[in-house]
This record gives structure tokens, sequence and C-alpha cells, in this order.
């Protein structure tokens, strides 16, 4: 799934887009789009439609942890930190880059709604008392990312579903996911996000044209298995449907500081690295 350079004049004023609207992934298709807002700043937009996904199961998909496990392959660790209330809470993630740069580490609060007609889930950086930056990986920074699911009852052909700055009402915001139908539902997912370190912009413009298009591969593969494997792991297990299966630690506003280490970070020079050798790691790091 090849992404081409272009101009998007109906986008953010000028700012260089790279768009793929290519119907090559098996019930899906992907336009997606990376704007350059600043030298290290990126917005990423990706609008798919999954012909026989459901948005509940798209929803389920995107929020269980424990099956995050197993189709998050780049994930390299996890935690639950505490609940601010039952639609938001604190979490830890960190992430596996392209060698030789640094992996990446992330604190987040998320939020998340089902309106019954619409499901969001947001995510923005935050910090946590007992999460302070890592010896061996770049603390990164989520100004915004989420999703968006929206129900459709109808096929929708590529024509249709490319990327339209002027009518989707993008903007950095996350997930959302809405129900118009019973067939299939529309995935949009936006993200703002310094990876910070030392990072030319040509590498953050090439790991995210690769990068896409495999996401919107990997959440296709793991919606179709997810329903198998919720029935044999847990299956009545869902704390983002019943707040009541909630057990994580009420956190308070108190915990959440800037560490002394994040006051005085120092990063390491990630320049080392060439385009062949970018996209040969990433096709095998994918190759499943």
């Amino acid at each position: 799934m090849g992404l081409q350079a272009s101009y998007n004049d109906r986008g953010a004023a000028g700012m260089p887009t790279f768009a793929d609207r290519g119907c090559d992934v098996a019930g899906a298709t992907s336009p997606a789009a990376v704007n350059l807002i600043q030298d290290t700043t990126y917005l990423f937009q990706i609008r798919s439609i999954f012909s026989d996904v459901s948005p509940v199961q798209m929803y389920d998909v995107l929020h269980d942890p424990e099956y995050r496990k197993v189709w998050d392959q780049h994930m390299l660790e996890s935690h639950d930190i505490g609940c601010l209330n039952p639609n938001n809470d604190v979490g830890y993630y960190a992430m596996s880059c392209p060698a030789p740069l640094k992996n990446r580490d992330f604190v987040l609060q998320r939020s998340w709604l089902d309106t019954g007609q619409e499901q969001y889930i947001l995510n923005h950086s935050v910090y946590h008392k007992d999460f302070p930056p890592r010896r061996g990986l770049i603390r990164a920074t989520s100004f915004l990312t989420g999703k968006e699911i929206l129900q459709f009852d109808s096929p929708v052909s590529c024509e249709n579903s490319a990327l339209d700055h002027s009518t989707t009402g993008y903007a950095p915001r996350g997930f959302l996911v809405r129900t118009s139908g019973d067939v299939g539902c529309e995935l949009g997912y936006v993200s703002q996000t310094d990876p910070q370190g030392n990072l030319p912009p040509w590498i953050v413009n090439r790991i995210t044209q690769i990068f896409a298009p495999k996401m919107v591969k990997k959440l296709l593969k793991a919606s179709r298995g997810y329903p198998q494997w919720k029935q044999d792991n847990n299956p009545n297990w869902k704390p983002w449907h019943y707040p009541e299966q909630i057990t994580a630690p009420r956190i308070t506003v108190h915990d959440c500081v800037k560490s002394a280490a994040e006051k005085s970070v120092h990063y390491v020079d990630e320049t080392g690295i060439d385009d062949h050798n970018l996209v040969t790691y990433m096709n095998e790091a994918d190759s499943d």
C-alpha cells in the first residue's frame, strides 16, 4: 500500500501531505494523510472502512488491554496507573522504534465515551510521579490522539471514502466510532504527536508513511480475530462498558506532577539511519 507525496489545497495551508487512497487491504479502504505542523510535531490522519467489523467490535479491540498484547507487536510494556472517573484513566505505554532510533514511551490520560450512536477514544500526555522518564527510552508527547468509528449500512467505494479535509471536520482529537446501520464500520484516527529526541523531519515522515497502511491492516486482522479470542479469554470482562469492573486505584491531580528528570532531559543523536534500512526494518517487523 504505497503513499504518494502530494499537496491537498483543502488541508492546512502550506502543510506537506502524504496521502494514500488505495483499496488493496481486503475488507478495508484506508486513505491516510500526514501533515507537517512544525519541525517536530506532526498531524497524522487516517480514515478507513471495515466492511465486516461492527463498531462495537472495533471499539472493544481498541480498548482491551489484554488483547493488545496479542496484536500490537510494537508494544514493549503497558501499565494501568489508575483512574480519574469511569471514563478517564492514566496509563503508561512503551513502544519499539526502528533501530538505531531509541524506543519511545508515553504517560497518557485516556478519555472515552459511548453515546450509543458514536464511540470516542482520546488521549493526551500527562505527568505522573511514579512514572518519570526511564533509561533507554525517550518520553514522547501526545498533544491529542484519538479514534472515530462510524457504522455504515451500505458498501462504500474508494472514491467515497477518500479523505477530504473540507468535509471530514478532522482536528487533532483521537478515535471516534459512530453507529448508523448494521454492516461494518468506519474508523477515523487522528494523532498530533511530538516524538521528542533529535529526529530529522524526513525520518518521522517516512516512518508515518510506512506505519499508516500497516496500522490499518493490523487493526482489520485484530478485529476479525477478536470475537473468538475474547470468547476464550475472560469474555465478560469489559470495564470500558461496565464501570463496576474497574479495579484501578483512584488518581488525584497531586500525583500528576512533572518530575525533576523531566525538567532536565537531554536526548541522544538519532540521525544515523538511511531510508533503505528504515524501510527494511519496518517491513521485517510487520511481516506477519
